[in-house]
């Protein structure tokens, strides 16, 4: 008895859009904000012509013992490579953390912020989708 084969095809079709930029931002509940969110404020870091090739996950750390206990930012940003120039990157690193500056407010001074930018070759990247979009 004979098993069908797996079909090869992906359940939904890839895109041939440009490498975006995407945030991951990781944030321990001590930085967390009730009253607005930092993608707010990440996002006014681009003119409104680039926001809908922006993608942000926000992702909660947890405190185990022996971890700091001070509020804590980590942002990843990935980039198509080549698409940023050194000194633009210099000022895309200060701008984020400005961003989270001003998300923390008051409490700003306190918080320890990490900001990565990752630059992502084209054959490294794919987007899938789903059917209709």
């Amino acid at each position: 008895m004979s098993t069908p084969a797996p079909s090869s095809a992906p359940a939904f079709p890839s895109s041939p859009l440009p490498i975006g930029t995407t945030y991951t931002v990781y944030m321990s509940a001590l930085a967390y904000r009730f009253r607005n969110t930092l993608t707010t404020y990440l996002l006014k870091l681009h003119p409104a012509s680039e926001r809908p090739h922006i993608r942000i996950l926000t992702l909660d750390l947890a405190i185990h013992r022996g971890e700091s206990n001070v509020p804590y930012i980590r942002v990843v940003v990935e980039v198509a490579r080549g698409s940023i120039t050194p000194s633009d990157k210099r000022k895309r690193l200060e701008g984020v953390a400005a961003a989270c500056r001003e998300y923390e407010g008051k409490k700003a001074d306190g918080c320890e912020i990490e900001v990565v930018i990752r630059e992502v070759d084209a054959e490294d990247y794919l987007r899938v989708l789903p059917k209709g979009k």
